[in-house]
């Protein structure tokens, strides 16, 4: 896997959309990879979007896409890396506690 994955409702409705690039290795990881998909043995999510009211939504893209890179040819790992855009120290919630809670969805 490598490129987009997108998840619609009735009527063409975009809920949601994850996108994903090959990269030789880990060392190789960027915020934003190159354009290219360079056809490496990491798969690394380079963003995954969904409507606040889509529930569930990008969680599904996220299994999808681990469940192609089990099926592909020469895929040894899937990795990605966040920035956490929404989250503030001002809050009073830990970077470990606002990274645990987005985890479960």
């Amino acid at each position: 896997p490598g490129g987009c994955l997108v998840a619609e409702a009735a009527e063409d409705r975009v809920l949601g959309a994850l996108y994903s690039a090959r990269v030789a290795n880990e060392a190789e990881l960027r915020v934003e990879p190159p354009g290219d998909d360079g056809g490496g043995s990491v798969v690394q999510i380079v963003g995954l979007i969904a409507h606040p009211e889509a529930k569930g939504v990008g969680s599904l893209l996220r299994n999808f896409l681990l469940q192609l890179a089990k099926v592909e040819a020469g895929v040894q790992s899937v990795v990605g890396i966040t920035r956490c855009d929404g989250w503030r120290a001002a809050s009073g919630e830990s970077m470990e506690d606002y990274v645990e809670r987005h985890r479960l969805g």
